[in-house]
């Protein structure tokens, strides 16, 4: 079994022992039946009909028993899973959290939600279902095994022998099983991935008169994920085909036994019928138990994707206190990959606290990318940045992110309450929030909803503007205390009119810290900079 599965089993091993208790007696059960059924037999044949009678009534009691038991074990099973499925999902959202910036966005959103659903079903269905079924299996073999001995030693010797023979069969398809399982939850990140992408172009597609790709690109990505799905359950088919055969000659091995031993009158004739109910109970477990465990082998890769997602080294580092000085970046040179050539080179800026900056230059300059080192989501620069005079390299990067507001064109807003769009859910007083509001200008859009700040926002903030969605997250950075504002073409989609009153609420505000970053500098905010930076100076090569 994997060790993430133990851990997670471990985790919640309270909960766990109960259910397997439960298992226990469900085994019990069954077996006390088979037994009662063998005795029935034995008892008709002699023409004992008073205790023909007696063990069918226990039968009777003992399925009655049983079916509660059914009852009890979906419940138990249910909160288990969704306490573990919980769990799992907790820790790779952790892990998320705590990765660096750059290799969060290695893979897109679609990538992170196939993890969270794809492959935690997976583990459901492939990990602690099967724990269940092997657990399960294992006492009903063991009580079977226990019962065999009861009517000859011969048939517990012989059934242990061909036990290794099932143990030893399916692991000839580990392998194989693990590499096909990998590609599978791989085809699935695919599917989410392309989904995503063509359910969010629809309105791309309309325009275009190209709906048809919606049905196209959709089979196209199904297909996919088809294909390596199949080839999972090629693997899987043979595997229990092998097994399930081989259980099927170790029964009739058992049974052969069973009809030699009566004949020698070494065991009476209710045997049989223990024999073929046991027997059976024990090879079909072992078949169940070696179908599991190798089913189970497809989960590992799924953990190792999960556990493979780098953390960023903490020790050494500290947390930025509020921001005092200034920002500097001395001789920094960046670039994305070796291929693309230096963004910035030998690049030295001063950010003094409260004075505003733009950085003006056509797109795809390097603008932006000024803002993400200064922020801390770009860290393989050469060169030094710091903050306060404290090195980048030594500052921990959530402390250097809380201080910082940053406004892009496409402010993110959540499906939540207006209100937990500006506090993200924390315990603000109300009449700080009613400052931030008035301070960013949200007091009319307020007090113009019928439900205030309970209004839900919609999926991607629909219901509100643009400049209302700026606004948003500007009060969101206020509220937390955050005195640098960022501006990455924050309202390069807005009209005139709502975008200069963005950037003058901004570039106003004598405790603010602005950079902004813009193609179009409009006159009047140009005269509210302290500095204007163009992109031309970001590398020497563009001087010469």
């Amino acid at each position: 079994m994997s060790k993430d599965l133990r851990h997670y089993l471990w985790q919640f091993k309270g909960q766990n022992l109960l259910l397997a208790v439960i298992l226990f007696v469900q085994a019990l059960m069954v077996t006390f039946n088979g037994i009662a059924n063998a005795n029935a037999l034995t008892a008709l044949v002699a023409a004992r009909f008073t205790t023909f009678g007696g063990w069918v009534g226990a039968m009777t009691v003992s399925f009655g028993i049983f079916c509660l038991g059914m009852y009890l074990q979906t419940y138990q099973y249910s909160r288990c899973q969704q306490l573990m499925d919980t769990a799992i999902r907790r820790d790779v959202a952790q892990r998320l959290s705590q990765t660096s910036y750059q290799t969060y966005h290695s893979q897109s959103p679609a990538v992170y939600a196939s993890w969270l659903t794809n492959d935690v079903t997976t583990i459901n269905q492939m990990g602690f279902s099967n724990v269940m079924d092997v657990v399960t299996q294992v006492f009903t073999v063991s009580m079977a095994v226990i019962a065999l001995a009861g009517y000859h030693y011969s048939l517990v010797l012989v059934t242990i022998v061909l036990a290794v023979v099932m143990y030893l069969v399916p692991r000839l398809f580990n392998k194989p099983i693990q590499t096909r399982a990998l590609a599978m939850t791989h085809a699935n990140e695919r599917l989410m991935n392309r989904l995503s992408d063509i359910l969010s172009g629809f309105d791309v597609l309309n325009l275009l008169n190209l709906r048809r790709l919606l049905v196209t690109r959709t089979t196209a990505a199904s297909q996919d994920t088809a294909h390596y799905i199949n080839r999972w359950q090629h693997m899987n088919g043979i595997s229990n085909g092998v097994i399930n055969g081989v259980s099927v000659v170790c029964q009739n091995l058992v049974l052969l036994l069973t009809g030699f031993l009566v004949w020698r009158h070494l065991v009476p004739i209710g045997t049989v019928s223990a024999s073929i109910n046991f027997a059976g109970t024990v090879f079909a477990g072992l078949t169940g138990i070696m179908m599991s465990l190798t089913d189970m082998q497809a989960v590992i890769p799924i953990f190792t994707k999960f556990k493979a997602v780098p953390l960023p080294p903490l020790t050494g580092r500290q947390a930025v206190t509020q921001f005092q000085r200034a920002m500097q970046m001395q001789s920094v040179s960046f670039s994305y990959t070796p291929a693309e050539g230096l963004i910035l080179q030998d690049f030295t800026l001063t950010l003094e606290k409260g004075k505003k900056y733009a950085l003006i230059g056509p797109s795809g300059s390097g603008k932006s990318t000024v803002l993400n080192l200064l922020v801390g989501n770009l860290t393989d620069y050469t060169g030094t940045i710091t903050w306060d005079g404290m090195d980048y390299r030594h500052i921990t990067p959530a402390s250097l992110v809380g201080q910082v507001t940053y406004l892009d064109q496409t402010p993110f807003m959540f499906n939540d309450t207006l209100e937990n769009n500006i506090t993200m859910g924390e315990p603000y007083p109300a009449d700080a929030v009613t400052a931030v509001l008035q301070r960013t200008g949200l007091t009319d859009l307020v007090a113009s909803l019928p439900a205030g700040l309970t209004t839900m926002v919609e999926k991607d903030g629909h219901n509100l503007s643009g400049g209302q969605k700026q606004r948003v997250v500007l009060a969101r950075g206020l509220l937390q205390g955050r005195a640098i504002v960022f501006m990455d073409e924050s309202t390069a989609a807005l009209d005139a009119a709502s975008a200069q009153a963005i950037e003058q609420m901004i570039v106003t505000d004598p405790a603010l810290t602005v950079v902004m970053v813009t193609h179009h500098l409009r006159a009047e905010i140009a005269a509210r900079m302290d500095q204007i930076i163009e992109s031309k100076t970001f590398r020497k090569a563009a001087n010469k």
